[in-house]
């Protein structure tokens, strides 16, 4: 029983790079790398005996926990172990959960979403054409002084989006929420906002 518990059985650091460079990881293969494994090493929950380890039971509470979550704060539907989001997705349902995620994974994570962050975009011309949905998003973000380092939280702006008319109708909750999610930035999406502090 002991074997899957020692020390030499944790991922090096190389493997926590690789997989922090990676856009998306299954909610699998986060309950990995929090139980301090490497994901691909597959066969090692099938082990026999595993499901009693110490490390079996703390895999199997941190996968349903992941699930729930995605559920939860995602609002995704029909989770499975094999639904993807993104490593800062995950590292900021963990962290508001109070997980303990590994620091150095943690640290891997963030300096890649800096790095994809600090890609230039592309220049577009300005669109002629719009829709009253996009008008309203884009409203909402002035109105709300949407920034970078002000992020409401997801059911604060769905609701006032719900207020709003289009065409003599009020906004649906499910339209509601996809123009709540579209305004904010990926990495808010694990719950709950960021708002700027004021000094």
């Amino acid at each position: 029983m002991q074997q899957y518990n020692k020390p030499e059985s944790k991922p090096e650091f190389n493997y926590i790079t690789h997989w922090a460079a990676r856009p998306k990881w299954t909610a699998s293969e986060f309950a990995h790398l929090i139980c301090g494994r490497e994901p691909t090493t597959s066969d090692w929950r099938e082990e026999r005996g595993f499901g009693q380890t110490n490390l079996g039971v703390e895999y199997k509470r941190s996968l349903e926990a992941i699930i729930l979550w995605l559920e939860n704060d995602l609002n995704m539907q029909d989770v499975r172990d094999y639904t993807e989001a993104t490593p800062p997705q995950f590292i900021g349902l963990a962290t508001s959960y109070g997980y303990d995620v590994p620091v150095a994974l943690t640290n891997a994570v963030q300096k890649y979403a800096k790095a994809r962050s600090e890609k230039p975009i592309k220049q577009l011309p300005e669109p002629t054409y719009t829709t009253p949905y996009l008008d309203l998003m884009k409203e909402a973000i002035i109105e709300h002084k949407i920034t970078a380092d002000n992020q409401p939280k997801h059911a604060h702006l769905s609701g006032k989006f719900m207020e709003k008319e289009v065409a003599g109708k009020k906004i649906s909750k499910n339209i509601a929420d996809a123009m709540s999610t579209l305004i904010r930035l990926p990495d808010s999406q694990a719950g709950a906002g960021k708002t700027k502090k004021k000094g």
